[in-house]
């Protein structure tokens, strides 16, 4: 069995090796939206998902890196620092662009990207 810091249903949300941990319960609301077939029916390419998710991810991540300096942060912490009241914001659209980037096959679910379950699993 797996020692860990998180309880179980807890799953962590990594993208370039930074994550954010979040209840399973958030990750399946998130999957019955179906965010990729409900941008597409608004006319959102696949393409333009992606390059607006990387993008996103992108500012964030570098937004986390700059604020832990290389060392250890409490990630919730860190949201709330850097994003103040967006905090919240900042972290779901953090888990949905990973989310969806992992289900159209734009990211890779692997050491550094994409999901991994505590005491429980989750399939994209």
């Amino acid at each position: 069995m797996m020692n860990s810091a998180f309880p179980n249903g807890t799953v962590l949300v990594f993208y370039k090796g930074t994550f954010v941990p979040i209840d399973i319960n958030v990750l399946n609301q998130v999957k019955e939206h179906k965010p990729v077939e409900l941008a597409l029916r608004h006319g959102f390419s696949l393409e333009q998902q992606a390059k607006d998710a990387f993008e996103q991810l992108d500012m964030i991540e570098q937004k986390l890196v700059k604020y832990s300096k290389g060392k250890e942060i409490f990630i919730q912490h860190a949201f709330r620092n850097i994003f103040k009241d967006d905090a919240e914001t900042m972290m779901s659209l953090w888990v949905l662009n990973v989310y969806s980037l992992v289900r159209m096959k734009k990211l890779k679910d692997d050491d550094m990207n994409g999901f991994l379950c505590v005491g429980e699993q989750f399939i994209i």
